[in-house]
């Protein structure tokens, strides 16, 4: 029905003809209030405001439909549609989504891998210059925002250093033992045998510290490192360097006549990805020949081979490089000599050397070599050493070492004559169990000319049996026993027991406590 508005709007249009009080706009206008206030409906709303079909200046209008009709308040009407004031908001079309059908949930499967903790992001590491700063102050970044080492954001610009640092590392040992001679000689050793020289009585061998830094061979980039050893005990004077710990009269400069300090070991390394990778120390360091080292935790037995004290230098001053190709490494490099801190003539000496290892057959083979002026005179009595060690894993327990040594030095024998050193040196072992290992060693070892074994004099063969074991019971301690028998080939020649004995026999052991 129509209300009170609907009935004045009927009459008006009725009783006004066209073009008089109100002209056909206006009229719209009214219509379409009443309209909107519903008191009209649209049907009766277009008949008005277009006069039917046969009204000349009828203005169609759109189907309601398809419109959201606004409110009566004040809007423009920015899109100009017939029928509607200036003023009035027009009709905006609803725009119908289709809704998508439901998708169906699958049930989630939970493996066991999937309740594992996450592994953290991994963060990208960036320059110092890459941080973001805000009127000069450093500002946490999305990568380093509360970096978890309690210095906040803007710290990483010494993370280069402790980076470097974080790969330095330290560990020593403590190597004490006794060794009993069966002839009991009054002067309290054992003749040529060393480390273990004193007869009867305790010693502490090495109380051994070392400070080290390795070079990244595999990180593809420059690196460098470096390394410092310290050894205090009765073995620091097999390893004193002239001009260090001794003078060049080999008289100690600090240390006592047994027990002293040395420092065998004091080099910077500098790695170099040139190449397959090179590697260069400066220093002083170990010699590269042999098969025994001077360190306590690496040699199977606690007395030295011939070879080890009497054959091979101990250390060299100088540069020492290496890199590898393929199956092997190959060394090379300059020295002040045999032992030298500071060299006598001030003459180079090199050394080098070509190591092989083959996993598959489980063989290493080294072969290094040793030449320097040791004397005075730079120009003659150019000393040279070789040394060749070959190394056989034989099954799952059993391991064989066989040691080749060769030197010469013109001038340094007898009556000024050539001196000549030679040896071959086995070692068989067998691995019983976790804690148990049994080894056996036998050598020969001829000083031609007797200018390597001291008191000798004469040129003398020694030989050497020595069977050993080995107790591990965890990685802190090695308790090394052997029985050791020695005697000379050469017929009058009494090196043992106070110069009277051509042989003698030792039973030793030893503790390392390793920290």
């Amino acid at each position: 029905m129509l209300g009170t508005a609907g009935f004045i709007a009927l009459w008006m249009v009725a009783a006004t003809p066209a073009g008089a009080m109100f002209d056909i706009d206006d009229q719209n206008t009214m219509v379409r209030r009443a309209m909107l206030h519903n008191e009209i409906s649209v049907r009766d709303a277009r008949h008005l405001a277009g006069g039917g079909a046969s009204n000349p200046q009828a203005k169609k209008w759109p189907d309601s439909s398809a419109y959201i009709m606004a409110s009566d308040d004040p809007r423009s009407n920015e899109e100009g549609i017939p029928g509607l004031p200036p003023t009035q908001a027009a009709p905006q079309p609803v725009e119908r989504t289709p809704v998508p059908p439901p998708v169906e949930q699958k049930p989630v499967e939970i493996s066991p891998e999937t309740l594992q903790p996450s592994s953290p992001p991994i963060v990208e590491r960036r320059d110092f210059m890459d941080v973001e700063r805000d009127y000069g102050e450093a500002v946490c970044s999305d990568q380093w925002s509360c970096v978890p080492n309690g210095r906040g954001c803007g710290s990483q610009s010494g993370s280069v250093f402790r980076s470097w640092l974080d790969g330095v590392w330290w560990e020593g040992w403590l190597d004490q033992g006794v060794t009993f001679n069966s002839l009991s000689p009054r002067n309290r050793t054992n003749g040529p045998v060393t480390f273990n020289d004193r007869s009867n009585d305790y010693q502490l061998n090495q109380l051994y510290m070392r400070l080290a830094r390795d070079v990244d061979v595999d990180g593809g980039a420059w690196d460098v490192g470096g390394r410092v050893d310290f050894l205090y005990g009765t073995d620091q004077v097999y390893v004193a360097a002239r001009g260090l710990e001794v003078r060049d009269d080999l008289s100690p400069r600090w240390n006592a006549q047994r027990y002293g300090l040395a420092m065998p070991q004091c080099y910077m390394e500098v790695f170099s990805p040139w190449g397959s990778g090179l590697s260069v120390k400066m220093g002083h360091f170990y010699s590269i020949l042999g098969y025994e080292s001077v360190e306590a935790p690496a040699n199977f037995f606690y007395s030295h081979s011939y070879l080890r004290q009497y054959a091979e230098p101990f250390t060299h001053t100088g540069l020492l490089a290496q890199t590898r190709l393929g199956a092997f490494e190959v060394i090379a490099g300059m020295t002040r000599g045999d032992d030298n801190w500071e060299d006598n003539n001030n003459d180079l000496g090199f050394t080098g050397g070509v190591k092989w290892a083959n996993h598959r057959s489980r063989t290493n083979i080294a072969f290094c070599v040793d030449a320097a002026r040791e004397q005075s005179d730079p120009s003659t009595n150019i000393r040279t050493v070789y040394s060749l060690v070959i190394q056989q894993k034989l099954g799952q327990n059993w391991e064989c070492v066989l040691q080749h040594d060769l030197g010469s030095e013109p001038g340094a024998g007898i009556d000024r004559n050539s001196a000549d050193w030679y040896g071959l040196n086995t070692y068989l072992f067998y691995t019983i169990n976790d804690c148990w290992k049994a080894g056996m060693r036998f050598e020969w070892f001829r000083d031609e000319g007797g200018a390597r074994v001291p008191g000798a004099n004469q040129t003398a063969d020694y030989f050497q049996l020595c069977p050993g074991v080995n107790w591990t019971p965890n990685d802190r301690l090695i308790v090394r026993s052997e029985l050791r028998w020695d005697w000379t080939g050469t017929p009058g020649y009494y090196p043992f027991g106070d110069g009277t004995r051509s042989d003698q026999l030792l039973f030793s052991f030893d503790a390392i406590v390793r920290f």
